[in-house]
């Protein structure tokens, strides 16, 4: 019997010894040749040499928003210079590590060989470091249409203002009356919290396009996103955040941004990226366009509104939610406005609001409104009376319907109750008023 210890056996055949020996020699031959010959790009973009190439864009996204030279503004000429060269670095490092044929020669032959052609491959060109933040971010049709995305030169003033004039104005500089530039993290920070409040939830909606100043996707999606923002006033607020020169504030709302524009919508404690929905579905990979982003807006702007398409509609609601005030807003295409909305949901307490579209429903339109009638207009159920409002004087007029409603429920009134306005919450234990039961006997009632 061969003697054994723990792990080892000491008496081997010369066969065995023999093929034990070529093992070892074989793993430590496999060891070697598994590390790459210049671990300088890993080290570059902060990942191991095993990393995916998912983790290896994920990386470069990060250091590439920090270290463009949009970012560098206000620093010394030799920060400038550092923060150049390293812009210049990583943007090499990813353009080999992502490409699997290139990978597998620099990790050969290293970056010294991968340049000068060694390992049977041309030898490497200068690569333009914009161009691949713009392949890596998305680009489209870039500023001046036709020809490269960027014209930008690297050096003096920071600023990647093209050809060295005068730095181009900031995307968003001629709208900002819709669209608000964010500076401060503490802005950002108390809109992220206000967000989750309770307290009037309607009026701390927001929505945040997250963009870098020389994304042609960007640009060319901005005049749709001003247009929807201007649809959106006194319902949801718009932001936008450059995200080369304030990348944390980027950061905060979304760490890493695979395509800009990137746009997310935060109110009512939620938080939705762009294709996302209540119920969790979400677009992947769909660039942001205007009727998409019209669309996803519609559907995830939350509202307490009551829709009639029908006269049985008009019937029900009438019965519904006695101790509420009523208003029916009249518009001419179907659908909610956006501030109307908000509205609905500020006063979902105190107000049972509905929608009626003369082009949908145009029955219940007639039985409420004359032919010529300015739209958008508000029908009060307590009077009758029909009013036009736009702007600020809506939610004044809303809540002139809700006090006017309230003080008549003070005033006792005789009507019958039947068990239709009972089953509906009329004297029940959610009607806020008093209710005094007078029963009569059939014959005598009669």
């Amino acid at each position: 019997m061969p003697r054994c210890y723990n792990y080892f056996c000491l008496q081997l055949s010369r066969t065995a010894s023999t093929a034990v020996i070529l093992f070892l020699l074989f793993s430590c031959l496999c060891c070697v040749d598994a590390r790459v010959a210049d671990p300088k790009y890993y080290r570059l973009l902060g990942v191991k040499e095993t990393a995916s190439e998912v983790e290896i864009k994920k990386a470069y996204r990060k250091q590439a928003l920090e270290w463009h030279p949009d970012k560098q503004v206000g620093k010394s000429d030799e920060e400038k210079k550092a923060a150049e060269d390293k812009f210049k670095e990583i943007s090499a490092a990813y353009d080999t590590l992502s490409d699997p044929e290139k990978r597998k020669v620099y990790d050969q032959v290293g970056e010294e060989g991968l340049k000068q052609g060694h390992s049977g491959q041309s030898a490497q060109p200068d690569i333009d470091p914009f161009k691949v933040f713009e392949q890596v971010f998305g680009g489209g049709g870039g500023f001046s249409g036709g020809g490269s995305t960027f014209s930008f030169s690297f050096g003096g003033g920071g600023g990647g203002g093209g050809g060295g004039g005068k730095p181009k104005p900031a995307l968003f500089a001629d709208a900002e009356e819709h669209v608000t530039v964010l500076k401060k993290r503490s802005q950002l920070d108390e809109l992220i919290k206000d967000s989750s409040s309770d307290v009037n939830a309607a009026t701390k909606q927001f929505v945040v396009f997250l963009y870098t100043d020389h994304s042609g996707d960007s640009k060319k999606i901005k005049p749709s996103f001003v247009k929807i923002a201007k649809s959106y006033s006194g319902a949801v607020v718009f932001y936008a955040i450059e995200c080369v020169s304030k990348g944390e504030l980027c950061s905060l709302v979304e760490d890493d941004v695979q395509r800009f524009p990137h746009v997310v919508y935060y109110g009512y404690k939620k938080k939705l990226e762009y294709g996302a929905t209540e119920a969790g579905r979400q677009k992947v990979g769909d660039a942001v366009s205007e009727r998409g982003l019209s669309r996803w807006l519609a559907d995830i702007v939350p509202e307490s509104v009551v829709h009639l398409k029908s006269i049985d509609d008009h019937s029900t609601f009438l019965s519904m939610d006695t101790h509420k005030a009523k208003v029916i807003c009249l518009v001419d295409k179907p659908g909610v406005p956006p501030k109307i909305k908000a509205l609905s949901m500020d006063f979902q307490d105190a107000l049972s609001l509905a929608v009626v579209s003369k082009r949908e429903s145009p029955e219940v339109f007639k039985k409420l409104s004359e032919p010529t009638s300015p739209l958008p207009a508000f029908y009060d159920v307590q009077t009758g009376g029909l009013s036009v409002k736009k702007g600020t004087a809506v939610r004044s007029y809303i809540i002139s319907v809700i006090n006017s409603f309230r003080s008549s429920q003070n005033e006792a009134k005789f009507v019958e109750l039947t068990m239709d306005m009972y089953t509906r919450g009329t004297c029940s234990n959610k009607d806020s008023k008093f209710c005094l039961l007078v029963i009569f006997p059939n014959d005598v009632y009669a």
